[in-house]
C-alpha cells in the first residue's frame, strides 16, 4: 500500500501460518489474488478451546461465512510459498527496491527516518524501518 501511494518501502516481517481477513484483505488490495488462489487452503470452521479442560472459547465462521462476514478469507498456507508470492510481487513492483541475502544488524530511528545497517556494513535510509 505503501508503494501504491508513492513512497518506496522494503520490508522485513515474519508471518503466521494461517492469516484471517485482516491479512487477506490487505494482500487481495495489493494485487495477490492468483497468488493466494494458488498458495492459500480455506480454513474452515476455526475453533478457540481452553487448553485443560477442551472448553470451546470462541468458533470463527465457516468458509463462506467468514468471507460474507469479513470481506475476505481465511486462509492457511505454507510461509515459505507467501514469501515466494511477496517477493515476486515486490520484484515485479517499478518502486520497490528488493535486497536479498543480507542480514540487519542495527536500526537507527532519528525524527527524519531509519537507517538500517546490514552485518556487511551497507546502510540504507528510509522514511521508516518496519521489522
Amino acid at each position: 500500500m505503501l508503494a501504491i501511494a508513492g513512497l518506496r518501502p522494503w520490508t522485513v516481517a515474519r508471518l503466521p501460518p494461517a492469516m484471517f481477513a485482516n491479512s487477506t484483505r490487505l494482500l487481495l488490495g495489493l494485487g495477490l489474488a492468483p497468488a493466494l488462489a494458488r498458495i492459500g487452503h480455506d480454513l474452515g470452521d476455526v475453533e478457540w478451546r481452553a487448553g485443560r479442560s477442551g472448553l470451546r472459547i470462541a468458533c470463527a465462521a465457516s468458509r463462506q461465512g467468514h468471507r460474507a462476514m469479513f470481506g475476505a478469507p481465511a486462509l492457511n498456507l505454507l510461509r515459505s510459498e507467501l514469501h515466494a508470492a511477496l517477493l515476486e510481487a515486490a520484484r515485479a513492483h517499478p518502486s520497490i527496491r528488493v535486497l536479498a541475502g543480507r542480514t540487519v544488524a542495527d536500526v537507527r530511528q532519528d525524527a527524519d527516518g531509519a537507517t538500517v545497517i546490514t552485518a556487511e556494513g551497507e546502510q540504507h535510509r528510509g522514511w521508516v524501518a518496519v521489522g
